[in-house]
């Protein structure tokens, strides 16, 4: 292990941090910024706190709260000798969880599916109605609004370049083929804005919520017995429940655009326990479909030199990144419709 991990690979310094707790190991095995601790008695998950995030007490209150108001998922921090949650030394903070042995039916399909599940529940315990300035709401839609008009003007000034040319490259050609759909999905974001924003006004509230912060499948482990729970609250805070669903989906919605009803099905766990509400749903919807991906390739292009090939498979990814997303915005929309559906009945 380099960088952060390399003091929690000396022998010296990682048996003081293991006295805290009174282990000996046997043998100690690094996955990723974790060590795995093998000891007669069970094996143990040792991490370190990266300083750059948080303080480290507001990790460990936020994990006592959520202990507190009755939500287990999640993988329980051991206290040392002295009662601390975190040990401390002239590196950093470490501290100590039990290590999750996966059973072999874990799958992908199945950890998605119970995360989302989880995280509903994690939300709904943690809910919170809070009152909104409207010169906020303002300042906010201000901010989305000059990045997508930034967004489109950038991809506009592309598209012109590439079309101006006698022969384009591979890349460029894909980029061309590909503008229409880019700009569709801008002029989205940019309509469910503005209604946003008229929603926001009216209504003055906001939800927040305790946000897991770094969600991905990676933070989610399953144990032997298929519970799952969730590890690293490093970056949690109190704030939107769309922040933690827009994390996740950045990660879920990558790939090919061949399995849409899956990863909607997955999704869905989530939905069907904690509704949104229409100004939630928006916010999601205009922040997922703005397609700021194409503009921080085309910034990543202009610093450092990349093979067509490399520029043509990320532009790939992008793409079908899109048709995925395109595909949950739809079924959002179709859930926005039966509701109102439902209220003009009533």
């Amino acid at each position: 292990m380099k960088g952060e991990s390399e003091m929690l690979d000396d022998p010296v310094e990682l048996r003081k941090v293991l006295e805290a707790y009174k282990i000996v190991p046997r043998y100690v095995e690094p996955y990723g910024k974790v060590l795995k601790i093998y000891t007669p008695f069970g094996n143990y998950a040792l991490k370190k706190y990266e300083r750059a995030t948080r303080n480290p007490i507001d990790m460990i209150e936020t994990v006592s709260s959520l202990f507190q108001r009755g939500f287990q998922n999640i993988a329980p921090i051991f206290r040392g000798n002295q009662g601390e949650y975190l040990i401390e030394n002239a590196e950093g903070f470490y501290y100590l969880m039990p290590w999750y042995e996966e059973n072999g039916t874990s799958n992908q399909k199945y950890r998605y599916e119970q995360m989302f599940k989880q995280l509903s529940i994690l939300h709904h315990k943690t809910v919170d109605i809070q009152s909104v300035d409207p010169q906020e709401i303002e300042n906010y839609a201000e901010g989305l609004r000059a990045q997508l008009e930034f967004v489109k003007e950038n991809l506009a000034d592309e598209l012109t370049r590439c079309e101006y040319k006698t022969y384009m490259s591979p890349s460029e050609l894909f980029f061309c083929t590909t503008y229409f759909k880019t700009k569709q999905a801008i002029e989205f974001s940019q309509t469910k804005l503005e209604e946003w924003e008229a929603w926001a006004k009216e209504t003055k509230e906001s939800r927040t919520v305790t946000n897991h912060g770094d969600l991905s499948l990676g933070h989610y482990v399953v144990d032997q017995t298929g519970r799952g729970y969730f590890i690293n609250f490093e970056k949690s805070r109190t704030a939107s429940p769309v922040n933690d669903l827009l994390q996740v989906s950045h990660e879920l919605l990558q790939g090919l655009p061949l399995h849409n009803e899956t990863k909607w099905n997955w999704m869905i766990n989530y939905f069907d326990h904690f509704e949104w509400s229409k100004g939630e749903r928006m916010l999601y919807m205009i922040h997922l479909s703005n397609p700021i991906d194409w503009l921080d390739l085309k910034m990543e292009t202009s610093r450092i030199e990349l093979s067509e090939m490399h520029k043509v498979g990320k532009m790939q990814q992008i793409y079908w990144k899109m048709l995925n997303t395109e595909y949950v915005v739809s079924k959002l929309l179709e859930i926005e419709a039966k509701q109102e559906e439902q209220i003009d009945a009533e």
